[in-house]
Formats: structure tokens, C-alpha cells, sequence
């Protein structure tokens, strides 16, 4: 687990939430598909707001501090936000 212990009920999948959630990253919970995002500039503390869900669990679109990212909903899954 990269950056991140145990959760708690404040601390959520960012596919769980709802349409326009957003929060800061506190973790992720696949090790593999953390080491990529952390590549891509989302990082431990970053401000991350879902602007767009495609529909039947496709992508996701994100603003991580001032940059946009369009994601698989499985790598949207791994980032744990607070």
C-alpha cells in the first residue's frame, strides 16, 4: 500500500463518491496503479475533483490541483480521497 495504512469511514474510493465529489488524496490502495498516478502528478495531498463520470463505468475525468486527467474507472477506483 503506497502512502496509506488503514481507512476509515471518512476515507473513500473515489469511484464511491458521488458525481462531484472532491477532497484530497490520502493514499492508494493498489501498489501498481499508485506507482502510475503518482508518475502522472497525483500525489499525497493533492486536491482532486471529479468534473465528469462517463456512463456504465467508464471513465473518469479529474482535476488534480491545476492539471486534468481522463482515467480508466478501475485506476479512479485505487485513489483514496479524504
Amino acid at each position: 500500500m503506497i502512502a496509506t495504512s488503514s481507512t476509515t469511514q471518512k476515507d473513500k474510493p473515489l469511484c464511491l463518491s458521488d458525481d462531484t465529489a472532491s477532497g484530497y488524496v490520502l493514499g492508494f490502495n493498489n501498489d501498481r496503479l499508485g506507482s502510475k498516478l503518482l508518475a502522472m502528478g497525483v500525489l499525497p495531498g493533492s486536491k482532486v475533483e471529479v468534473l465528469r463520470k462517463a456512463p456504465f463505468g467508464g471513465g473518469v475525468v479529474l482535476k488534480v490541483d491545476h492539471h486534468y486527467l481522463a482515467l480508466r474507472a478501475q485506476e479512479a477506483a485505487c485513489i483514496l480521497i479524504k
